[in-house]
C-alpha cells in the first residue's frame, strides 16, 4: 500500500484486515518496498523489525539507499536470519549514502564487531566526503598513509566540524604511521581541538599540524597547550585565523617553558597584540638550541642576578644524540637572534661569548638592536664565525651610539684586516674617558672649525695612554678633519703610543704636537724624528724619560728648518677610499648618543643634523 505520511510501519499490522502471517515482510516484500522508495521523497523513516528479512531482502534496500536521498532512519532489527552479509551491504551502501542518519540492524548471530562497525559508517555518514575517504586506511593502519590532508580552502567543500574532529581523532589514535595533518580552513572548535589535544598527549609519530583558519578560542587553545607538555614529537603547529587570544597566547608561552620539541609557531591573526606574537615566535627558536642555551636565556629573561657571564662558544650542538632537532656547527643566527631579543632590557649579563659557529651576516642586524639597547655588555666575542663586510655596516652604526662595549672581537672571520680594525677603534672608543669621545665625535659629525684637540691633564689625573694615541689615529685618518694642534701634555703614553702619532706626522697636516710629561723615551724621539714632516713647527717634548742630547738637537733643528720654511695652507684631511663616514640622519638618532658627548655638541653648534 502507498500512505503519503512521514513514516511506513509495518508491525502490529490490525490482525482483521491481515492474516498473522501476512503481516511478516520478506524478501518479496522487501524488494517491492525498496522499488517504490527508490523514487521517494517523502518518506524519512523506515521500520522493519520483527519481520522475516534474509541478507537477500537486505541487499535490495541497499540498492534503495543508494538513490534516495530523503530516508534518514532505518530499523531492521530482531530479523534472526540475518548475517554479517547484511551488515557489509548496508555499510558499502552508506558510502555513497550521505542522507542517513541512523540504522539498526540488531546484532543477530554475527556477535559484537559487525554492529560497531555498522555505527562507525553511520557515525560517518554525514560527514564531509573527504573524511570518508580518508578514514579507511587510517582505521586500517597502512603504512603507506603518512599525511592527512583535509583542509578545506576558500569553502569550497563540506567543511569539518567539532564530530568530524572526534571522527578523525578516534582513527588517528589506532594509527602509528601519520606523520603530518593538515586541518586548515574549516570549522573546527574549542571541542574539536580537545579532541586533537587528546590525540597529541598519546601520539609519538606527528611532527606538523596545521589547524588554521578555523573557530578555536582560548580554551582549546588551553588543551592543545597541556597537551604539548607532553608532547615530544609535534615539530610545527600552525594555530593563525582563529580567536585564541591573548589569554591563550600565555598558554601557549607557559607550554613553551616546557616543551623541547616545537620548533616552528605561527600564532597570527589571533587577536593578540604583536609582542605577543614577537615573544612567541622567539621562545620557540631556543627549542633549536641547545638546553644549556634555552635555559641560560630563559634566565637571563627573567633578570636572574646569577646569569651574568654567557659562554656559548665550542656549543656541541647535538652531544650524543640527545638533541636531535639542534642544529649542528655551533651557535647560528636562530641563537643571535633569541639572545638579542632575551637580553634587550637584562641588567646583568656583561659577558657574551660567541665564538665559534656559524653566524653569518644576517644576524648583524639583531647584534646591532642589541647593541643600541643593551648598555650592560661591556665584551661580546664573535671569532671564528662566518661574518662578512656586509654585516659592518649596521654593527658600526650601533657601535656609534653604544656607550658601554669595551670588547668586540671579530678575528677569524672572513673580513679584511682594514675592517677588523675599524671595528675595533671604535670599541675602543668606548674605554676612553668622555672628554676624548667628546672631542672625537665631533671630528665623527664633520665640524669644519675643529682646529685643535687638547687632551691634557685634568685635576691631577692622567686620562690618556697609548690606546688613546690609536683611536685619535684612527679617527684623523678615517674622517674629514682640520686638525692642526695636538695637546697631549701630562699623560701616560709612552713609545708605543709614538706610532701611531708617527703615522699622523707622515700625513703632513699637524703643526704643533705636545708631548711633554709623559712616559716617551729615545727609542720613541727616534721614531718621531723620523718621521716628522715637513709642516711641524712645535713638538715639545720635555718632561719624559729621555737621555740621549744628540737626537733632542737634531730635533730642534728639523723643527728651526720647518719654521724658516715658508707654510702652504693646510688642506683638510681628506678619508681614505673606502672610509666609512657617518651621517646622522635624523633628531631621533642623536637621542641614542652619550647624554654628555650630546650636550657638550649641541651647546658648541658642532653636531650637523642632515635631514631627509
Amino acid at each position: 500500500y502507498q500512505r503519503r505520511v512521514h513514516g511506513v510501519e509495518l508491525v502490529d499490522a490490525p490482525a482483521p484486515r491481515f492474516p498473522a502471517k501476512a503481516a511478516l515482510v520478506d524478501d518479496v516484500g522487501a524488494a517491492f518496498l525498496a522499488k517504490a522508495l527508490s523514487s521517494n521523497i517523502t518518506v524519512t523513516t523506515l521500520n522493519l523489525t520483527f519481520q522475516n528479512l534474509t541478507d537477500e531482502g537486505i541487499r535490495h534496500l541497499g540498492e534503495m539507499l543508494k538513490l534516495n536521498r530523503t530516508l534518514e532512519r532505518l530499523f531492521v532489527a530482531h530479523n534472526p536470519l540475518l548475517t554479517k552479509l547484511a551488515f557489509q551491504t548496508i555499510i558499502s551502501a552508506l558510502r555513497v549514502n550521505d542522507v542517513v542518519r541512523d540504522v539498526d540492524l540488531g546484532t543477530g548471530n554475527v556477535g559484537e564487531e559487525w554492529p560497531v562497525e555498522l555505527r562507525r559508517a553511520v557515525e560517518m555518514n554525514h560527514e564531509p566526503p573527504s573524511l570518508k575517504q580518508a578514514l579507511p586506511p587510517l582505521l586500517n593502519n597502512e603504512v603507506g598513509v603518512r599525511h592527512v590532508t583535509l583542509q578545506n580552502p576558500k569553502n569550497q567543500l563540506k567543511p569539518l566540524t567539532d564530530h568530524s574532529c572526534e571522527v578523525l581523532c578516534k582513527a588517528l589514535m589506532s594509527n602509528s604511521h601519520v606523520t603530518s595533518i593538515d586541518l586548515s580552513s574549516n570549522k573546527i572548535g574549542d571541542m574539536g581541538a580537545r579532541h586533537l589535544a587528546k590525540y597529541l598527549a598519546s601520539n609519538g609519530s606527528c611532527w606538523y599540524l596545521d589547524i588554521s583558519a578555523n573557530q578555536i578560542g582560548v580554551s582549546g587553545a588551553e588543551a592543545l597547550a597541556a597537551a604539548l607538555k607532553k608532547n615530544l614529537s609535534l615539530k610545527r603547529l600552525n594555530v593563525s585565523g582563529n580567536s585564541i587570544f591573548e589569554a591563550g597566547g600565555r598558554a601557549i608561552d607557559e607550554m613553551l617553558q616546557v616543551n623541547s620539541s616545537l620548533q616552528k609557531l605561527k600564532v597570527s591573526q589571533n587577536s593578540m597584540s604583536q609582542e605577543i606574537e614577537r615573544h612567541l615566535a622567539i621562545t620557540v627558536l631556543l627549542n633549536s638550541q641547545t638546553h644549556h642555551i634555552k635555559q641560560s636565556l630563559l634566565r637571563a629573561a627573567r633578570q636572574d642576578h646569577s646569569v651574568c657571564i654567557l659562554d656559548f662558544s665550542d656549543v656541541d650542538m647535538n652531544p650524543n644524540g640527545q638533541t636531535p632537532n639542534a642544529t649542528p656547527q655551533g651557535v647560528n643566527d636562530e641563537t643571535v637572534e633569541a639572545l638579542a631579543y632575551f637580553l634587550k632590557s637584562n641588567t646583568h649579563v656583561y659577558s657574551v661569548d660567541l665564538s665559534n659557529g656559524s653566524i653569518t651576516s644576517a644576524a648583524c642586524g639583531h647584534l646591532a638592536a642589541l647593541l643600541k639597547k643593551n648598555t650592560t655588555i661591556k665584551s661580546l666575542l664573535l671569532r671564528n664565525n662566518k661574518i662578512n663586510e656586509a654585516g659592518l655596516a649596521p654593527i658600526l652604526e650601533a657601535l656609534s651610539v653604544n656607550p658601554s662595549l669595551i670588547e668586540f672581537d671579530l678575528s677569524d672571520n672572513p673580513l679584511p684586516d682594514a675592517a677588523i680594525w675599524n671595528v675595533r677603534m671604535n670599541v675602543t672608543l668606548n674605554s676612553q674617558p668622555r672628554v676624548l669621545k667628546r672631542m672625537l665625535m665631533k671630528i665623527r659629525a664633520g665640524d669644519p672649525s675643529l682646529t685643535t684637540l687638547r687632551f691634557c691633564d685634568f685635576d691631577g689625573e692622567r686620562y690618556f695612554d697609548d690606546n688613546s694615541c690609536e683611536v685619535i689615529h684612527h679617527f684623523l685618518l678615517t674622517y674629514p678633519h682640520a686638525i692642526t694642534h695636538l695637546l697631549l701634555s701630562n699623560n701616560m703614553i709612552t713609545d708605543q703610543g709614538l706610532r701611531p702619532l708617527s703615522a699622523l706626522l707622515q700625513r703632513n697636516t699637524l703643526r704643533e704636537l705636545h708631548l711633554d710629561g709623559n712616559q716617551v723615551t729615545d727609542v720613541g724621539l727616534a721614531l718621531l724624528l723620523k718621521n716628522v714632516g715637513t709642516n711641524l713647527q712645535v713638538l715639545r717634548i720635555d718632561n719624559n724619560d729621555l737621555e740621549n742630547p744628540h737626537l733632542q738637537k737634531q730635533l730642534e733643528t728639523k723643527l728651526r728648518e720647518n719654521a724658516r720654511r715658508p707654510q702652504k695652507a693646510v688642506k683638510p684631511n681628506v678619508p681614505r677610499k673606502g672610509s666609512p663616514t657617518m651621517v646622522i640622519e635624523n633628531a631621533d638618532y642623536l637621542k641614542q648618543m652619550d647624554d654628555m658627548i650630546l650636550a657638550d655638541a649641541l651647546a658648541d653648534r658642532t653636531v650637523l643634523v642632515r635631514s631627509r
